[in-house]
């Protein structure tokens, strides 16, 4: 069994340096978060994973300067940003438990890169107001990642 992290990430601001496309800021509601979940469930098949955790939870700078320390050289004005704007807001992490959970997850989720088709029926989609801020709906650890991001997760108490 497979085990992967997912998270609705606290706000949709504009953190892309690749491409000037307008985009309009959102803040994710605990309603949005709700129906995230709801989303996730009906993709997945409730039958089909174990929730091992499910917590709200608030990082600190620090924590996100970690967790996204392999976007800081890419991007680093978004990188500043993200990990600014990220602290001490409130996210609701899962750790799920599945067969090819990893790889199921990620697709519900959407792609990561920026796509003219971004995924029709995807989470990302769900929550976009423009193509260039979709993709920061929400995290998926990916089979390279997830033990990283799991650990720590871990690491800074918050499982």
């Amino acid at each position: 069994m497979e085990r992967t992290l997912f998270f609705v990430k606290p706000c949709f601001d504009e953190y892309d340096e690749c491409i000037a496309l307008p985009a309009k800021a959102r803040r994710f509601t605990p309603e949005d978060r709700e129906e995230t979940i709801s989303f996730l469930e009906e993709k997945l098949g409730k039958d089909t994973f174990r929730t091992l955790t499910c917590k709200r939870v608030k990082a600190s700078k620090e924590f996100w300067e970690q967790f996204y320390i392999h976007v800081k050289t890419k991007f680093p004005k978004s990188y500043e940003a993200m990990c600014t704007d990220f602290a001490d807001k409130e996210i609701i992490v899962y750790v799920l438990e599945g067969e090819n959970i990893i790889e199921r997850v990620r697709k519900i989720v959407g792609p990561t890169k920026y796509e003219l088709n971004i995924g029709k029926g995807t989470l990302r989609e769900r929550f976009s107001s423009s193509l260039n801020v979709y993709r920061t709906a929400a995290h998926a650890s990916n089979i390279e990642g997830v033990k990283k991001d799991l650990e720590l997760f871990e690491q800074y108490g918050l499982f």
